[in-house]
């Protein structure tokens, strides 16, 4: 039984070789091509496409723009302001007991 095993899978490996070395490619065709495309056209569009499931490349487009207009809004506000205050006034708030803020400060944290 392991002997016949061993024989067939010798005689693919020699297949799978002669095939390798005889160098053949097997290239479609123009009618491969035509009746792929032919294929695809009875597909048709993919049936989640951006209309059907609400999300429209202009809607998201939009977003895009609108979110950068804010990303830009948030950067020139906070050039404009005091850094050392700002992170004063967060060290503050994430620290809750004075003594905390205290030790914070002296290692220079803040």
């Amino acid at each position: 039984m392991k002997r016949n095993r061993k024989e067939a899978i010798l005689r693919v490996e020699r297949a799978l070789l002669d095939a390798h070395r005889s160098g053949d490619s097997a290239e479609p065709g123009g009618q491969f091509h035509s009746n792929a495309m032919r294929r695809i056209r009875q597909i048709g569009p993919h049936p989640l496409s951006s209309a059907a499931n609400g999300t429209e490349p202009r809607f998201i487009w939009r977003f895009a723009a609108a979110s950068c207009a804010i990303a830009v809004a948030v950067f020139l506000y906070s050039s404009s302001m005091d850094f050392s205050a700002i992170q004063l006034q967060a060290a503050q708030s994430l620290v809750e007991d004075s003594a905390d803020f205290v030790l914070a400060e002296a290692l220079a944290v803040i």
